[in-house]
């Protein structure tokens, strides 16, 4: 059974109590999964978020109660959670893995012996920094990649937008990459790729397998852009062009 069908039948049901432990590598869908299942079984007023601001959208704020990880908003929740209230109240840990083991310790408690018309849902990619203590008081749970075209198009823009902020040479041409669409951003980074893989044919001599003569494209715009990049890119992150390069075997397989 798929999971969006297995939990709309346990909702459907109202099965859905106690604490649960969802895991998954991505993490804006995993939270986004949540909140849905949240709005499902309570109201907006009910639910209750601890999560770093940079790892929500920037509109949650607005709609919930959302506290940063601290020991000082686990005991704001455990109160939360202790109230008397007609619809059932939602507790969300988004990355539970940020909560100090202090922070974590106070929860037990809770997540042992919770109140009936609770539900407490934590979110992880990685369970080994959660308590065992905890995990084994949860129901896990194992989430798929919904999208997986869209999960590593999201992944390879992140990663390369970190680069080219953190990288020490902010020059106009990384202030320019940045301020791309997400199209255009992703658009230049195939070029990236595709410069990588010609160079790589070029030095085993297979040459006319290349999906672009870059000499040829005197109009390139965004081919002359991506070749700028990519001669600041061989002075700087070795790891950055070895991913890239990883990714191209992978295209080209």
């Amino acid at each position: 059974m798929k999971t969006e069908d297995y939990f709309k039948k346990i909702i459907d049901k109202n099965l859905i109590d106690g604490s649960w432990l969802f895991l998954g590598i991505d993490e804006e869908e995993k939270f986004n999964f949540v909140l849905k299942i949240a709005e499902q079984i309570s109201d907006i007023s009910n639910i209750f978020i601890i999560s770093s601001l940079n790892k929500i959208n920037e509109n949650i704020p607005s709609r919930f109660q959302v506290w940063e990880p601290s020991i000082e908003s686990v005991r704001q929740a455990i109160h939360f959670l202790s109230l008397t209230t007609s619809s059932k109240k939602v507790f969300i840990v988004n990355s539970a893995e940020d909560l100090e083991n202090a922070a974590q310790n106070a929860l037990l408690k809770t997540v042992e012996e919770p109140n009936n018309n609770s539900v407490i849902f934590f979110i992880s990619k990685n369970e080994s920094r959660i308590l065992p203590t905890l995990c084994s008081r949860m129901k896990t749970i194992n989430l798929p990649v919904f999208d997986r075209k869209k999960y590593f198009k999201k992944r390879i823009m992140k990663e390369s937008e970190n680069y080219f902020s953190d990288s020490k040479d902010h020059s106009l041409h990384f202030k320019k990459v940045l301020a791309l669409e997400d199209d255009e951003k992703m658009r230049f980074m195939e070029n990236v790729v595709v410069l990588l893989r010609d160079r790589m044919l070029d030095s085993v001599g297979a040459s006319d397998l290349k999906i672009f003569d870059l000499q040829s494209k005197n109009n390139g715009s965004e081919i002359r852009e991506s070749l700028k990049i990519f001669s600041r890119l061989e002075d700087y992150n070795v790891n950055f062009r070895l991913q890239l390069e990883n990714l191209v075997f992978k295209i080209s397989r």
